[in-house]
């Protein structure tokens, strides 16, 4: 099996997508389990950070961020 779009990731090994894959078909094994904890510890240890919040998914990630900032409805932003 071949990842769809191997230029995005040439580092990519047969082994990581078959993972990949097998946490895609059993998404209860990683949201229910401890796999995000550990990620979150993994990131504070690395950066040296007090916290580490992961997210669902990146517009959940800015939402959060632009609202720490206090930015809101009608305020301009450029990315």
């Amino acid at each position: 099996m071949k990842p769809i779009a191997l230029g995005l990731s040439p580092n990519t090994q047969p082994d990581d997508v078959g993972l990949a894959f097998s946490q895609i078909i059993t998404p209860w094994k990683y949201t229910k389990g401890s796999s995000v904890a550990e990620l979150e510890r993994w990131f504070k240890q690395y950066f040296q950070t007090e916290a580490a919040i992961t997210f669902t998914n990146a517009r959940s990630g800015l939402y959060a961020i632009l609202s720490c900032l206090g930015i809101g409805k009608g305020d301009e932003v450029i990315v």
